[in-house]
C-alpha cells in the first residue's frame, strides 16, 4: 500500500514526468486526489497488482477513478505507461545515485567559466515547519537539487519549482544566496 509520504513523491515525479502529455498528466493526477475504488475494476492478467511495484502502484493511482469513468482497455493502457514511467523515474533516480557513490559514473566537467562565483540561486519549498531545498528531474541527471549559480539559468529552475509547488501544495521561493565563506580547498589527488 502506498503511504501519503510515497503518494507526495510519486505525484511529484509524474508532475515533472515528460511521458505523458498534459492532459494525460491532469488524469493522472487528478485520479490521485479522489476516492478509493480499489476491488471494484478488472485487470489485465498479467499484471495484476502486487505482479511489481510499479503495476500496484499504477493501479493505487487508477482505482481512484470510478469504474466507470474509462473504458477497460483505456485503462489498461494508461496502467502500464503510468508503471512504465514509474520504473524509469526509478531507474533514473538509481543511476543518479550510484553517479553519487561513484559506482560506473562518469564525471562531467567542462571549462568553468572565469571569475569567482558570488551568488547561488534556489528554489526552496516552505511550509509550518521550515524551509527544505526543492529537487526535480534535471535533464539526464536524475533527480537534483534546483539551485543555479547564473542569474540567466533561473528560468531552468522556475518552470520546475512551479511544478513541484503545484504537486505539493507548498509555497515555493526563488531566492538569491550571496554570502561566501569558503570552507575547504580540495586540491586533485
Amino acid at each position: 500500500m502506498i503511504d501519503e509520504q510515497m503518494l507526495l513523491q510519486l505525484r511529484e515525479r509524474i508532475a515533472l514526468c515528460r511521458d505523458f502529455s498534459p492532459d494525460e498528466r491532469t488524469l493522472i493526477l487528478d485520479c490521485m486526489n479522489l476516492g478509493d475504488y480499489s476491488g471494484k475494476h478488472e485487470y489485465p492478467s498479467q499484471h495484476m497488482p502486487g505482479s511489481s511495484p510499479w503495476t500496484t502502484a499504477a493501479w493505487e493511482i487508477l482505482d481512484k477513478l470510478r469504474p466507470d469513468a474509462l473504458k477497460s482497455s483505456d485503462r489498461f493502457m494508461l496502467g502500464g505507461m503510468i508503471a512504465g514511467a514509474l520504473q524509469e523515474m526509478f531507474k533514473a533516480g538509481r543511476e543518479a545515485a550510484a553517479g553519487i557513490t561513484g559506482k560506473n559514473t562518469e564525471i562531467y566537467a567542462p571549462q568553468n567559466p572565469r571569475g569567482q562565483i558570488d551568488a547561488l540561486y534556489a528554489a526552496l519549498s516552505a511550509d509550518d515547519a521550515g524551509e527544505g531545498l526543492c529537487a526535480g528531474p534535471i535533464g539526464e541527471f536524475g533527480v537534483a537539487p534546483l539551485v543555479v549559480a547564473e542569474r540567466r539559468h533561473l528560468p531552468v529552475i522556475t518552470d520546475i519549482a512551479r511544478a513541484v509547488g503545484r504537486v505539493s501544495k507548498k509555497t515555493i521561493r526563488i531566492v538569491r544566496f550571496t554570502l561566501r565563506e569558503d570552507l575547504e580547498t580540495i586540491e586533485p589527488a
